[in-house]
């Protein structure tokens, strides 16, 4: 009877002992299952979604006349004066690195203004420039009665007639004449090119605010030409839309050119632009690391360029806007087409000096030249390898296409956001998040190797109570 009372005593020890070692094990691995189900918040820094800027001639009928409207809302509003005083103030940063970081808060500006009255845009347009370059820009698609309004000089026409500046002087055009090749302005595909082979970020402002950005200033001249007065010309906002387009797409060519803001031409002994100082004009809205990730945190992108030039459509008296002394005796409304170029990408033709001069106050006529210079280098290249059978001309792609490429490269700047350095509040909260889902999955890693320490504890008691139970057993055998 005492030998049973005793292997009775026994297994309930055996039962105790087994039960002990399933509960350890089950509380060193529970915590494991809570740490894997803990994920990170998802910051949302465009709560309204992300806008798209998309080429005035894409636009509908519709489009084109809330566009038109809406210009005319902002002036009469006074944004639009009060725009032009703010890119006034901005002068001395023309000519300097900071020209695109300088514009494209601007543009920003402009763009959050014009939509709030005109919301049935989807973000601000633009002028697809170097598709429109095979003609004169005189028949250019956007220079429509009832866009534009005709480039013509003296004041402006059609639906933008009699628009005034800010300092109530009636806004005008003085295009330039034109030579009969109409080579001012690059090709396409030589814009493709330099964008391809420029490496910092220093070389694509130098050259792109030349050429084609400083080269349609004065082409369309009158107040355009005048870089103290241009913003009354609704011209320039659709022209600065496309130049900072053509940032965007050197940026998307690698995540090298996304982020980066190096040049040769700072002072301070500084070699690149800070990404968290504030940028220059908006100091107070911005960080220029704001500027760069224009995806994530100014909310735009871009839709594809065109990739050919849409048919004129003009209206009846838009063919006064040829020169009497370019127009074919007794038609009064033929513009002469320039004469099929002998090799496929001309040289560009220097701008006369005094347009220059105007335009450029703070840039020497030598730096000017240098940047035709190389321009024209990019264009001969190109001919070389066409006419030497490396290549056909059809193959070289233009901007457009060059876009289209870039297309798989679309999250970039995106994916690897991490929302420092912002002045935008919803930005701020967005890396408040991150860091505290950063803190927290360091928290729970940290938790996860406690975890695993534990059950290989929780093992070891097991093997051992295991072994203990075994012995139990024996002696409880060998008692009954």
């Amino acid at each position: 009877m005492c030998r049973r009372s005793t292997a009775l005593l026994l297994a309930a020890l055996l039962l105790l002992l087994l039960c002990a070692a399933s509960r350890s094990v089950s509380a060193a691995t529970t915590p494991t299952r809570a740490a894997a189900a803990a994920t990170a918040p998802s910051p949302t820094t465009c709560p309204t979604g992300v806008r798209l800027r998309k080429p005035l001639a894409s636009l509908s009928d519709a489009e084109r006349r809330a566009y038109v409207n809406g210009m005319k809302t902002l002036k009469a509003r006074g944004t639009l004066d009060q725009l032009s005083r703010r890119h006034r103030s901005g002068m001395a940063w023309h000519g300097t690195p900071y020209f695109f970081l300088m514009h494209r808060a601007l543009v920003k500006d402009y763009e959050d203004e014009l939509l709030k009255v005109a919301p049935g845009l989807t973000g601000a347009p633009y002028w697809d420039e170097l598709v429109d370059t095979s003609g004169p820009i005189t028949q250019s698609f956007v220079f429509r009665q009832d866009m534009l309004g005709p480039l013509v000089r003296g004041p402006l026409r059609g639906a933008f007639a009699g628009l005034r500046d800010d300092s109530n002087n009636l806004v005008t055009r003085n295009p330039l004449s034109l030579s009969p090749r109409y080579q001012w302005l690059p090709s396409g595909q030589v814009m493709a090119a330099i964008l391809r082979n420029v490496t910092t970020y220093g070389q694509m402002a130098k050259i792109l605010e030349v050429s084609p950005h400083n080269q349609y200033h004065v082409m369309v001249g009158g107040h355009m030409g005048d870089p103290s007065i241009s913003p009354s010309d609704p011209t320039f906002w659709v022209h600065h839309v496309y130049i900072d387009l053509l940032w965007a797409l050197w940026q998307s060519l690698s995540l090298n050119n996304f982020q980066d803001l190096t040049s040769t031409d700072l002072h301070n002994g500084q070699t690149a632009i800070p990404l968290a100082d504030r940028v220059v004009l908006y100091p107070e809205r911005w960080t220029n690391r704001d500027i760069v990730y224009y995806r994530t945190r100014l909310c735009y992108q871009y839709a594809l360029p065109l990739m050919t030039a849409p048919a004129a459509r003009r209206l009846q008296d838009d063919a006064s806007s040829a020169s009497s002394s370019t127009a074919k005796k007794g038609s009064g409304k033929c513009i002469p087409r320039p004469p099929k170029p002998s090799v496929p990408f001309p040289t560009i033709e220097p701008l006369p000096a005094d347009r220059v001069a105007r335009i450029m106050p703070n840039m020497s006529i030598d730096a000017w030249r240098e940047v035709e210079k190389r321009v024209n280098e990019v264009a001969q290249l190109l001919n070389q390898e066409v006419q030497s059978g490396h290549v056909n001309a059809t193959q070289l792609p233009n901007v457009a296409q060059l876009f289209q490429a870039s297309v798989s490269n679309c999250s970039m700047g995106v994916d690897d956001d991490d929302f420092q350095d912002s002045g935008i509040d919803v930005v701020q909260t967005a890396a408040a998040q991150l860091q505290a889902a950063q803190e927290g999955s360091a928290s729970a890693n940290s938790t996860a190797t406690n975890v695993h320490s534990g059950a290989h504890t929780g093992r070891v008691i097991s093997e051992w109570t295991t072994v203990v139970a075994l012995a139990v057993v024996a002696v409880a055998a060998w008692l009954v």
